[in-house]
């Protein structure tokens, strides 16, 4: 990214956009965007006091440091606490997920309902309006 960056601000903005696009921009003496990255890619891995200037302050994690830190962190961890509290989560998962099925079900009872309702009404329309004729 660092480095198509700076190959966008050598370039300009015009030049910038039709290089993006995979374009030329009609000057052969130019390279190609392509170079112009390996290029900068080039320089910048010749460079290594750039490389340390972008690490972080801290000094680099080794594998072992880091396993160090996991099994360190991990001491505090009660096993049995831990399958109880996962058990608790996955109950909690499942009657909500029942919750959710009583729910739609209820709906579909209460929209059922709804339609014997509505029927019923078409029904009692029908049989008054027959009965005003007469």
């Amino acid at each position: 990214d660092r480095a198509a960056e700076r190959v966008l601000d050598r370039l300009g903005s015009g030049q910038a956009e039709l290089a993006l696009a995979g374009g030329r921009d009609g000057r052969d003496q130019e390279p190609d965007l392509a170079e112009r990255l390996r290029e900068a890619w080039e320089a910048r891995q010749g460079r290594p006091e750039v490389q340390e200037a972008d690490a972080p302050d801290r000094e680099r994690e080794t594998p072992q440091d880091l396993a160090a830190r996991l099994r360190e962190a991990a001491t505090g961890i009660d096993p049995d606490t831990l399958a109880d509290r996962a058990a608790a989560l996955r109950e909690g998962r499942e009657a909500e997920e029942r919750q959710v099925e009583l729910d739609a079900a209820r709906e579909q009872e209460l929209e059922r309902q709804r339609e014997i309702e509505r029927e019923a009404d078409s029904i009692a329309e029908r049989d008054r309006g027959l009965g005003h004729g007469l």
